[in-house]
């Protein structure tokens, strides 16, 4: 029995990989893929001299009150009559999972090769996990995931664990960084990941509201799962739900 088999609490991303798919036997091809690296919206040319205003506003906002910057920005202009063309097409801006994806097989997708990719990620990319897995009979499934927004605490633990409550469905829960991940215990079908996205939707901005509004266009999930970016470490499993 391999060690991640006994205990998967302590795991990172890249073993904790390797115990779903000891766990879920259906799984025969997984998809991963490597998000574009993304500048911050100040140094976007194609914002306005005039925009730069709001955005102030909204990182202010955000700071205040721990927003989401879009969601920030949002509410802030909201309750203005200005003209933020540029911003609103920013809202809007989406990345597919297979501009840059990569499929692996069960027998491929090791620890030690998911750490290999890892390594070999130019520097500031981000390897990521589409739920969209394919089965043993061909079919595609999912494994749900979720990704949450509020400040990971001992305190925040409880609120995690009631929100999954409420939303019935099991799985592990990670330290992402700042906040959390959820991975589900069970693969699902599209629409009922529709569905569980829809219900997610009513508990933000504990769960991040852009990142579901972005899953739901997508028809697919997708977390991290290696260092990048602002985040030293892989995401790491702290308790189950």
């Amino acid at each position: 029995m391999t060690p991640f088999q006994t205990s998967v609490i302590g795991s990172d991303a890249p073993r904790f990989i390797a115990f779903i798919l000891d766990r879920l036997f259906e799984i025969e091809v997984i998809t991963l893929f490597r998000p574009p690296s993304s500048q911050p919206i100040q140094q976007d040319p194609s914002i306005r001299d005039s925009e730069e205003g709001l955005i102030e506003q909204a990182l202010a906002i955000r700071s205040q009150f721990n927003l989401p910057f879009w969601d920030a920005l949002l509410l802030y202009i909201s309750n203005r009559p200005v003209k933020t063309k540029n911003l609103l097409k920013r809202v809007t801006l989406h990345n597919p999972q297979d501009s840059d994806a990569i499929s692996i097989h069960r027998t491929d997708c090791t620890e030690s090769r998911l750490r290999e990719i890892i390594e070999a990620l130019p520097s500031g990319r981000m390897l990521a996990i589409s739920s969209k897995m394919l089965t043993k009979q061909g079919e595609a499934l999912h494994l749900p995931m979720l990704d949450f927004h509020c400040q990971a605490s001992r305190a925040n633990d409880d609120l995690v664990k009631s929100v999954m409550s409420e939303l019935e469905v099991n799985g592990y829960i990670a330290k992402s960084g700042r906040s959390y991940h959820f991975y589900g215990a069970k693969l699902m079908d599209e629409r009922s990941l529709v569905t569980l996205l829809g219900k997610a939707l009513l508990f933000c901005p504990i769960l991040d509201r852009a990142w579901i509004a972005h899953q739901l266009i997508e028809r697919a999930c997708g977390l991290r799962i290696s260092p990048g970016k602002d985040y030293q470490n892989c995401p790491e499993i702290i308790f189950e739900v």
